[in-house]
């Protein structure tokens, strides 16, 4: 936030990176997801009865890079933890 002129005084709520954080370009690596990826970020999702939905859920975090890192990581160790108890 402090990189921008002027500094923003909050972090967007939604996807964002400022432009010079921002991911120059997708390398190989970066662009390959796995199953188990997959499979965590639709355990993420919260099942609805309709596809109409009364209002739009507003993220709780911003994501940002350090945001993004501390989910994979969350997840990594939730997708361990559940291939040890198996």
């Amino acid at each position: 936030m402090e990189c921008l002129n002027p500094p923003l005084s909050e972090v967007p709520v939604d996807e964002w990176f400022c432009p010079a954080c921002a991911p120059m370009g997708i390398s190989a690596a970066a662009d390959h997801v796995s199953e188990e990826e997959v499979a965590a970020l639709v355990a993420d999702v919260i099942p609805t009865t309709s596809r109409l939905r009364p209002h739009v859920r507003t993220r709780a975090i911003a994501r940002t890079r350090q945001s993004e890192r501390v989910r994979a990581t969350v997840n990594r160790n939730r997708i361990t933890t559940a291939q040890r108890i198996q």
